[in-house]
């Protein structure tokens, strides 16, 4: 069980360091043209199902380099939870909206790193970073409409489907259990209201990430419950 759960937090760190490192730097971007995403704007809606249960809805604008998700789903153990994950300003936010609890991760380890790319490369960063974590590129297939590269990270369990390096469908596999992501729509070029980046009043930040913090919690809470 110990096992297991260190297993996850394994993963879990992985994935998040794949997604930031994928994200990039803000400040060198913004000087030298970088794109995170080859599409400008848009919003994407995703069905969550496996070891959660929900939906998801992204949205981002300035090529990918600023970004807000959305998810509202089930976790097994955990229950619903009402989660946003933001990122700007070389910071990466992770917020439970229902506790009022969040982590923040700054981005200077990335810094260091992005800066071996040129702005000429922009479109190459993506590939780069995926074949760094030791992406293989396994195939095509469309998902929501759109032709997707297929990814396979074995070192994380994991597949991602990328369309224009936007990750269409996400599907990891931890242990015994199985999350999948995926779009069920894509809505390219919109507006994107500015308060959907504006993180909520009275939010109380953490050290750690925010997913452990949640499991630490349930943990102590059943350790309560049964005494």
């Amino acid at each position: 069980m110990k096992k297991t759960r260190i297993n996850k937090v394994i993963v879990f760190l992985f994935s998040c360091l794949f997604l930031l490192i994928l994200r990039g730097n803000f400040l060198f971007a913004r000087e030298n043209g970088l794109k995170r995403y080859l599409i400008e704007k848009a919003v994407v809606e995703y069905q969550i199902r496996g070891s959660q249960i929900g939906a998801e809805v992204m949205y981002f604008d300035n090529w990918g380099m600023r970004e807000v998700k959305y998810k509202n789903a089930r976790r097994r153990k955990v229950g619903m939870e009402n989660i946003m994950t933001l990122m700007k300003d070389m910071i990466y936010y992770t917020v439970d909206l229902n506790k009022k609890i969040g982590t923040k991760i700054p981005n200077k380890l990335l810094e260091a790193l992005i800066q071996e790319f040129q702005a000429g490369e922009a479109e190459d960063l993506g590939s780069a970073w995926m074949k760094k974590m030791g992406g293989e590129k396994i195939g095509t297939e469309y998902v929501a409409d759109k032709l997707c590269d297929i990814w396979h990270v074995e070192k994380l369990g994991a597949k991602y489907w990328m369309w224009n390096w936007i990750p269409l469908r996400i599907k990891v596999r931890t242990g015994e259990e199985l999350l999948m992501i995926t779009a069920t729509q894509v809505h390219e070029d919109v507006a994107i209201p500015e308060d959907k980046f504006k993180i909520p009043e009275k939010i109380y930040f953490m050290e750690g990430n925010l997913d452990d913090v949640i499991l630490s919690r349930y943990a102590a809470f059943e350790k309560t419950s049964a005494s």
